[in-house]
């Protein structure tokens, strides 16, 4: 009997993990096989059995097993209990899933390995594709994954359960992004994101306890749908627990960085960016910026919104909206909140108001003597002179558009300041933004402010001075700003292709990765970490992409269907901190997040973690079933 040419390897064990594990796993082989059937592929699935309990039926008792399956031929290889025990973590946990699917690649007889789950359906259009024997060497191959609800039904053939699947749908695993559908795959993202911003990768829409959140990746890109709108941007309270601020970077397309803004917990900031129709934009959170442990979902909101729409829902508490410039929310023993700004910001108001701030030189300020410019779109409001703190009302003209930009501009010589953790520019600091009525009493404070700190302050210290006015208020734009983002990044300065390398299909890719056993074989493995298995295959696609592998998404109608599991039985953006604190309960150690960004490194230096020779078990015995 030749060889097959697919081999298909999962794993399992009769312990009901996630919930319902035979029904998934009976659906999984019932689905294969039928699709054997009606396609004829030349293929075998090994199903590795890992340290079977010992007061429960194995994997070929327990399972009903389709006699019509076409080509496809079925191995049931065991890793027994004592095997199991010589790992450190056996009395934490069952399974050690990537060592096992290593067991199965060792002793494949295919020319090409298939990586999956014991609870995935493959569609017609997929198979059909592998059963014409369209695979190459030196190229992985990747598809979406596509969430369905578990009341999967059996016994009626495949093509039910594919009806059933289509019709049932949860979620959309992409390249970048994991979103929320509708049973009949309809994307939610109406729910969170405004029509006028159009995601591109890196979001997710996701139902909590609290309501619809939208979940950001560190890498996100959005495109603007129409001409110079104004984002806000709002970080919610719900899933990071971030003491004090969140760095998001704003890059074009080409990546090259144009805004940047620090997000408070309950804080809105506007983000006035004069981007033309059908801009794409790139949202990145800066390495290191996230607390140790933090998962890679940021809950955050995205509006977008012309400027004279009239909504209340989009003001701040006080009525205003903060731009560009601004940084957080800070508070002294005893005093009330204030906030340190950069050498520009920005403040969207409303057209005829009235802004009340006291201002006062922060300490990036190098002591000469400064002033404060004010401008709008259509010119300049004032200047006033800031050597100590003062009070400014600045009076905004009514316009056409309900909402006015304000351009706040400190003109002085400035540094980042040295004694700041991050290096911030903190030029200027301001307390009690807020709008006010323009009575009679506040026009006299707003004279005798006037004077004092333009004329008689400046006679009496002999230092009279004038700077020149600014010119006009100009938005900033992705090709008005340079590019640093290499060392914000985190990644080597000059080493371009490493964000490209390690940006892979990596979403869901334990469910399907594809490549030839050659392929697989000098890549090491799966690495054999003795702990839970969580980015550990992820690390297999940034191990062939720094080996020169190409990358291949198969693309619609192609699909492959995840049948839910219990929440918390593993990674699901809803229930990830049920999973999280089930690993920390038991002691077991994972790949954090920030584990990932070094290890990633590593592996692209060619210093990434490796296995031993005899990976995969090689060296035992292993019982080796025909079912």
């Amino acid at each position: 009997m030749t060889d097959p040419y697919l081999s298909i390897i999962a794993t399992s064990r009769n312990d009901d993990h996630g919930g319902s594990m035979l029904q998934r796993m009976q659906a999984f082989i019932d689905g294969l096989c039928g699709q054997s059937e009606r396609w004829g592929w030349s293929a075998e699935l090994i199903l590795v059995e890992w340290n079977p309990p010992p007061d429960r039926p194995s994997l070929s008792e327990a399972l009903a097993w389709p006699k019509e399956r076409g080509g496809l031929s079925i191995r049931i290889i065991t890793v027994p209990e004592e095997v199991h025990r010589t790992m450190v973590h056996s009395n934490k946990m069952g399974l050690y899933q990537m060592i096992a699917k290593n067991v199965g690649a060792r002793r494949a007889k295919g020319k090409f390995l298939l990586f999956t789950n014991v609870d995935i359906l493959f569609n017609d259009a997929l198979v059909q594709n592998l059963a014409e024997k369209n695979l190459f060497p030196k190229v992985l191959f990747r598809i979406d994954r596509t969430d369905v609800r578990n009341e999967i039904p059996l016994g009626q053939g495949v093509e039910a359960m594919l009806a059933w699947a289509n019709c049932n749908q949860l979620r959309h695993n992409r390249p970048a992004s994991t979103i929320r559908v509708h049973p009949d795959g309809k994307p939610k993202w109406e729910k969170v994101i405004d029509p006028r911003i159009g995601p591109l990768s890196g979001f997710s829409e996701c139902h909590e306890e609290q309501g619809i959140g939208s979940y950001l990746q560190p890498l996100a890109r959005f495109q603007v749908y129409e001409a110079q709108p104004t984002l806000v941007v709002e970080l919610e309270p719900l899933v990071l627990d971030i003491t004090g601020s969140l760095p998001l970077d704003f890059c074009d397309e080409e990546g090259k960085l144009f805004h940047r803004v620090l997000l408070c917990k309950r804080e809105r900031h506007c983000i006035p960016f004069g981007l033309a129709a059908r801009s794409r934009v790139q949202l990145r959170v800066r390495a290191g910026s996230l607390p140790p442990g933090a998962r890679d979902w940021l809950v955050i909101r995205i509006h977008a919104f012309h400027l004279e729409d009239k909504s209340s829902s989009q003001l701040s508490p006080q009525g205003i909206l903060l731009g560009k410039g601004w940084h957080q929310v800070e508070k002294e023993p005893g005093k009330p909140f204030f906030r340190w700004a950069e050498k520009e910001t920005f403040l969207a108001v409303p057209a005829g108001s009235v802004v009340e701030l006291e201002a006062a030189p922060g300490p990036s300020h190098l002591g000469v003597p400064a002033r404060l410019f004010v401008h709008h779109i259509n010119g300049c409001l004032g200047s006033f002179r800031l050597e100590s703190r003062r009070k400014l009302h600045l009076r905004v003209p009514h316009t056409v558009k309900s909402w006015v930009v304000l351009r706040l501009a400190f003109a002085g010589l400035i540094a980042p300041f040295s004694g700041d953790p991050g290096q911030r520019v903190l030029a200027l600091r301001a307390d009690g933004i807020k709008l006010v009525s323009f009575g009679w009493l506040t026009r006299v404070g707003s004279l005798w402010n006037w004077f004092w700190h333009e004329l008689i302050r400046p006679i009496l210290k002999g230092s009279l001075l004038r700077l020149p006015k600014s010119g006009q208020m100009a938005f900033p734009t992705p090709s008005s700003c340079g590019n640093d983002l290499d060392g914000d990044l985190g990644f080597p300065k000059g080493d371009d292709d490493l964000e490209k390398k390690n940006h892979w299909h990596t979403n869901g890719c334990g469910d399907f990765t594809l490549l030839s056993k050659e392929d697989f074989y000098q890549l090491g493995g799966y690495w054999e970490f003795d702990g839970f298995s969580m980015h550990i295959d992820s690390l297999l696609l940034y191990q062939a992409a720094a080996n020169g592998l190409t990358e291949c998404v198969f693309e619609e109608p192609q699909a492959i269907y995840h049948i839910e599991h219990q929440p918390g039985s593993g990674f699901t953006p809803e229930a990830s901190a049920v999973m999280y604190e089930r690993i920390r309960k038991k002691g077991l150690p994972y790949v954090k997040d920030e584990e990932l960004e070094q290890i990633q490194r590593d592996i692209h230096k060619g210093v990434g973690p490796r296995n031993r020779p005899d990976w995969g078990l090689l060296n035992h015995i292993l019982n080796d079933q025909k079912i």
